[in-house]
């Protein structure tokens, strides 16, 4: 056996190409497939996620529910005590006393200590012991807030995953009607290729072939724009090739209109929009009768003072004062009640309009739950009917043998075929329509 060592330069040289391969892969993915491989395939369920997921509108949204959390968390810190620490370095020259104002730090000045240094250090706590239920209510407020951020970020991904199903559907539909119409000139094609027949049946077959053709040249340019339709939604790039992998068909509904509505209630975002809406009037309220409440404060402060700045590290050589106070304060205001009765005037308001909200969403699910089962009806009379007569074409087609009736049967076949065709879509899309009303999927249950 001879065992063979491998050199430093053929290494080298194995490794190059290597990663050369990899960069090419990564560049240019298509090279790992040849001319025959099929394009990929795209579920609704990952055309929807990837829709979301490229959405800027619905990133942005989800930020805004990163901003308004931490505005909780916020809102929270009013109930600590507020802790201030500063420094302060004067110099002044004065006649009379004088304070130095709250921006430099409230500091008081004597006339006999002018023309000296004077630096201060000075702590200070303040605990709100009673604010009236403000914190509570700005509380309240902030998690309103973020509970509408986190509708908002909800029905924008409804709002997504809406489009992306129409689009979806009529891809599959006008590619449904597209291949259908290909199939039925095909059929009238080889029904006369090889055929003897008169100058008019000649005529006939040729206004027939033509006819087709230019509902297949229509169809081909609604396809080009469904497709740019549903890749813009998407975010994926214009020769992006793929195949529809869900089945055109019917997908019934098993809920129950009074189901739909009840779920409405639930998770459809206008509804729990008023109802935070609802919380915020209240509030409103409360915060309008808050206004004459006393405000009670706890504050403490310590100071540090020397005429050096050395000597502030030396416990003999500066001054120590230090203070602690409780303040009360009791807001006066003669439109109170004024404003109190405008804010429940608002609250009232705001009750209408949701009962207002209510009754178009519940006309909304009833017109597209009716209209549902209107199409998955249809659908199956259109079937069974189309099932009887392309019986009867095959038992007319194996006794006759006249080019011109089988163009006829294969027309109205066509036409038979294609309303099937428009009330699988018309299903799919009311269907879609009664989820985004009700504001859950059917399969989110």
């Amino acid at each position: 056996m001879r065992v063979g060592l491998i050199s430093a330069d053929s290494y080298l040289s194995c490794m190059k190409k290597i990663f050369f391969f990899l960069c090419l892969v990564l560049v240019f993915p298509e090279f790992l497939y040849s001319e025959d491989t099929p394009a990929d395939s795209i579920t609704l369920k990952q055309a929807i996620e990837i829709a979301v997921r490229n959405s800027p509108e619905v990133l942005s949204a989800e930020q805004e529910v990163k901003l308004a959390k931490q505005r909780v968390r916020d809102a929270k810190f009013q109930f600590g005590p507020q802790i201030m620490l500063s420094g302060t370095a004067s110099r002044f020259n004065i006649d009379e006393p004088m304070t130095s104002g709250m921006e430099l730090g409230d500091r008081f000045f004597l006339p006999e200590y002018a023309n000296e240094r004077y630096f201060t250090i000075r702590s200070q706590v303040l605990l709100p012991l009673y604010v009236g239920g403000r914190n509570v209510n700005n509380l309240k407020l902030a998690k309103v807030a973020y509970n509408r951020a986190k509708v908002a970020h909800s029905s924008l991904r409804s709002a997504k995953a809406f489009a992306v199903k129409k689009a979806y559907f009529k891809l599959q539909y006008v590619r449904q009607l597209l291949e259908l119409t290909e199939k039925t000139v095909s059929e009238i094609k080889s029904s006369f290729e090889g055929k003897k027949i008169s100058l008019e049946d000649n005529y006939e077959a040729g206004l027939r072939s033509s006819l087709m053709e230019e509902k297949k040249r229509e169809l081909a340019m609604k396809e080009e724009n469904a497709l740019t339709e549903f890749l813009a939604l998407i975010s994926r790039d214009p020769f992006f090739s793929f195949k529809l992998a869900d089945a055109f068909e019917i997908i019934p509904v098993n809920d129950s209109l009074q189901q739909c509505i009840v779920a409405a209630t639930e998770y459809r975002a206008e509804l729990q929009n008023e109802i935070f809406q609802a919380q915020i009037d209240q509030i409103a309220v409360n915060m309008s009768i808050l206004r004459n409440y006393p405000t009670i404060m706890l504050g403490a402060v310590y100071d540090i003072n020397s005429n050096h700045f050395s000597d502030l590290a030396d416990r003999e050589t500066y001054s120590r004062n230090w203070l602690t106070m409780i303040s009360v304060r009791l807001p006066i205001s003669i439109n109170s009640w004024s404003t109190v009765s405008q804010s429940r005037m608002q609250q009232r308001q705001g009750e209408l309009k949701r009962v207002e909200i209510r009754d178009a969403i519940r006309m909304e699910i009833t017109g597209a739950y009716r209209e549902a089962l209107f199409w998955e009806n249809e659908n199956s009379i259109l079937t069974a009917e189309l099932e009887k007569a392309e019986k009867l074409h095959s038992e007319i087609s194996a006794k006759s043998d006249n080019p011109v009736s089988a163009a006829r049967y294969s027309g109205l076949l066509y036409d038979m075929r294609s309303n099937v065709l428009k009330s699988i879509y018309s299903q799919l899309e009311a269907r879609a329509r009664l989820e985004w009303a009700r504001g859950l999927d059917f399969a989110d249950r």
